[in-house]
């Protein structure tokens, strides 16, 4: 017997795994691998758990150099204006 066998179609992907088709099928578009057997699609749950970790620390890492770029931008303000802190009440 067979038990790891992950696929799931994808007209059942809302019961599977709690995910639109329609967006499967852009992860598709992105890079999620689909495996067809005739009119049928099918996809592994642990390839798209991993697509969707990788895009997730993808997107993790871009808002983090945003970040680090406003921080950048807060203190070249600051100096420019002759602010000693970032916040200042007043």
């Amino acid at each position: 017997m067979v038990k790891d066998f992950d696929l799931f179609r994808l007209s059942s992907s809302k019961d599977a795994v709690d995910i639109c088709s329609n967006t499967l099928r852009r992860y598709n578009k992105d890079g999620l691998p689909f495996y067809r057997m005739g009119k049928a699609v099918f996809i592994s749950k642990k390839e798209l758990q991993f697509f969707i970790l990788q895009k997730s620390e993808k997107r993790s890492a871009a808002e983090l150099l945003k970040m680090g770029s406003r921080a950048k931008q807060t203190d070249t303000l600051c100096r420019m204006f002759s602010l000693g802190e970032k916040t200042q009440n007043a």
